[in-house]
């Protein structure tokens, strides 16, 4: 270190971040995740008639709904990786990789759905159009927004777990 520099200084004239001027979770960022916490329950609550995503999963080895339960379980990852980058303040190269990973197959079980709900559809109500549209819409400003803050430097701990948010989020307004 250079002599007459504090270690502040010395650490911006080099370029380095430190761990307080990253981006540091806020209050605001520990009450979303205790809310995010909450969000588990749902793989135990009805989603379709009677069953829950967990009782789909577990009775219907080789049925449709299977896929359609899956993204509901996207709020045990999304709360686990809210909590490290929370305690933290990032998450490693391999968890947010994971992360952008399952929202994509998330996205694109949202969408199998979508295209098998427009195959089958003959006659279109005003609902069954809202049904359609609105996961297309949350999952295309969703993409947006995620590339966006990719291409702005928002950081890929941050990021991921939007992506997965975006997927599970589409997935609740279909079901």
């Amino acid at each position: 270190m250079a002599r007459g520099l504090k270690r502040s200084e010395y650490d911006n004239a080099r370029g380095n971040q430190r761990r307080d001027t990253m981006m540091a979770p806020t209050r605001l960022h520990s009450y979303l995740v205790a809310l995010g916490i909450i969000g588990i329950t749902t793989v135990f609550l009805p989603f379709t008639g009677d069953y829950s995503p967990l009782t789909v999963i577990l009775d219907d080895p080789g049925g449709c709904c299977r896929l359609l339960a899956a993204p509901a379980f996207l709020a045990i990852p999304i709360s686990v990786a809210s909590v490290i980058r929370l305690s933290t303040g990032r998450l490693w190269r391999l968890a947010w990789g994971s992360a952008y990973a399952l929202a994509l197959a998330m996205a694109g079980t949202i969408l199998r759905y979508l295209g098998t709900f427009l195959y089958e559809m003959a006659n279109w109500s005003l609902a069954d159009y809202l049904i359609f549209l609105l996961p297309l819409i949350i999952l295309a400003l969703g993409a947006g927004w995620v590339i966006r803050n990719w291409r702005h430097g928002l950081p890929h701990a941050l990021n991921a777990v939007i992506a997965m948010q975006v997927a599970y989020v589409a997935n609740a307004v279909f079901c």
